[in-house]
């Protein structure tokens, strides 16, 4: 369980004790959606985690390596994991033809970032249909004048710092991501 305290600002004479290395492998559809998984790669000393402190979620695959760096054996762990995983879609891709995707409603990503998510794909060539305007996330995550409010969350009075893509409300640091905000 974890427990959100304000943070106090510290200093530290060791750079690497206050940066952390990582690599983020997502499934981006065709059509714009997420994959049911992310695959993490952390740097962590001697490649290996902490014996109690990290959470484990159904959806993020999370490995500690003496390197953020892909190499082979993390790329073929993450083929196993997040692409050839039993619960991932058929996906077929023919040239001249869009990739179909069969299961493309049964991911949690938010709806509002599908054009933009759609749009490399269709700049890389593989789908032809028309890709409508779209915001960038820091247009979505972080509109002007969103510290000006307070939390949704009923028992905080924190500043928000980010509104949810879903539900599209104001929450603070600690309520969305420390408490893991899930509509």
């Amino acid at each position: 369980i974890w427990e959100y305290k304000k943070a106090d600002q510290s200093r530290s004479s060791d750079v690497s004790a206050t940066q952390h290395s990582f690599t983020i492998l997502p499934i981006i559809k065709a059509d714009g959606t997420l994959g049911e998984q992310l695959y993490v790669v952390l740097q962590e000393p001697g490649g290996r985690f902490p014996q109690k402190g990290h959470v484990k979620l159904d959806n993020l695959i999370v490995r500690a390596a003496s390197t953020h760096i892909m190499t082979k054996s993390l790329m073929l762990d993450w083929f196993k994991e997040c692409v050839a995983h039993p619960f991932s879609p058929t996906v077929s891709c023919t040239p001249g033809k869009e990739i179909n995707d069969s299961d493309s409603d049964s991911n949690d990503s938010a709806h509002i970032f599908r054009p933009m998510l759609e749009y490399h794909w269709k700049k890389a060539g593989y789908i032809y249909s028309v890709i409508p305007n779209f915001k960038t996330p820091v247009q979505i995550c972080f509109p002007p004048g969103i510290d000006s409010t307070t939390c949704h969350t009923s028992s905080c009075a924190e500043d928000s710092f980010i509104p949810c893509p879903h539900c599209n409300r104001s929450y603070c640091f600690g309520c969305y991501f420390i408490k893991y905000h899930k509509c």
